[in-house]
């Protein structure tokens, strides 16, 4: 009945016109469950292949940015770079990942596949890619990445992601990466600046340290209250940019000169394995609070 009259139509043609009317709803009903059903079906089967076959065909050729894992720090990666001009490609395992239409709004070719084969790296055209970030959650993962795409394109520079700050010094100690970056030893100079009246500007790799700009209100219990510019930048190893106090913005030779005061915001640079120094209370400056 869902489809038609069981092939026996003259039984609904003498029914009463309740049951006609009834069968022809089951009619209509059925064939929308069956519309929908093969949508569906079609969907499946078609949609996720024409997808994966699209994305294949734009995959860039040369100059571009692989970007291995679509987590949270690898799709904030891949925007950041587009944002800035360049081609990226992402590889991500997980045909269900939360970030696809986030990318794919964006344009953004997507191999499904395990970065950490030669085959899936192979068709990303690694050997001719600018460069590599292996940013999935699983450390692990991140070196059999890295070292693969060593491998496979001994040039193209590989920027791995480790969250044990010290296994990610380590790290790039041993293999021949160009950076191996820890996300919780570069967030928390920031959270730690935040508490204490500071706040990060910006951050980079110097020599492979990592160094952040920050802003720094000077209060009365500072350690650098009262003290000369050249006195605390040699004091606490870093480089002053500017100071602005109520009046005026002192930068240039004579920043060097200048004194600090309460209310003032100094601006500066240095290691953010340093950063502690900013606020570090000497023990005679505790006694006396």
């Amino acid at each position: 009945m869902i489809t038609g009259a069981g092939g026996n139509e003259q039984v609904v043609e003498h029914s009463a016109d309740g049951i006609k009317i009834f069968t022809i709803v089951m009619m209509l009903i059925g064939t929308a469950v069956v519309g929908i059903f093969y949508a569906i079906l079609n969907d499946f089967i078609l949609g996720s292949r024409l997808r994966n076959f699209w994305d294949a065909a734009r995959v860039p050729q040369r100059n571009h940015i692989v970007v291995c894992g679509l987590g949270s720090i690898g799709v904030q990666t891949a925007l950041q770079l587009v944002s800035y001009g360049y081609e990226v490609l992402i590889i991500e395992r997980d045909l269900n990942n939360r970030f696809l239409d986030t990318v794919r709004s964006q344009n953004i070719p997507v191999i499904h596949g395990d970065a950490s084969l030669p085959t899936t790296l192979k068709a990303a055209n690694l050997d001719k890619a600018e460069c590599l970030l292996a940013l999935t959650s699983n450390d692990t993962a991140n070196l059999e990445i890295a070292l693969n795409a060593k491998g496979i394109a001994p040039r193209c520079r590989v920027i791995v992601r480790y969250d044990d700050p010290y296994y990610a010094s380590m790290a790039h100690e041993v293999f021949d990466f160009e950076a191996v970056l820890s996300p919780p030893e570069i967030a928390a100079p920031a959270f730690a600046s935040a508490a204490l009246g500071g706040r990060i500007l910006g951050n980079g790799i110097v020599s492979d340290s990592l160094w952040v700009a920050i802003a720094t209100m000077i209060t009365p219990n500072h350690p650098f209250c009262g003290k000369p510019v050249c006195e605390a930048s040699t004091q606490a190893d870093f480089v002053p940019l500017y100071i602005e106090t109520a009046s005026q913005t002192i930068h240039g030779w004579n920043l060097l000169k200048a004194s600090l005061s309460a209310g003032d915001i100094l601006y500066l640079t240095m290691p953010a394995a340093k950063l502690d120094q900013l606020w570090r209370v000497a023990p005679f400056q505790v006694a006396a609070n």
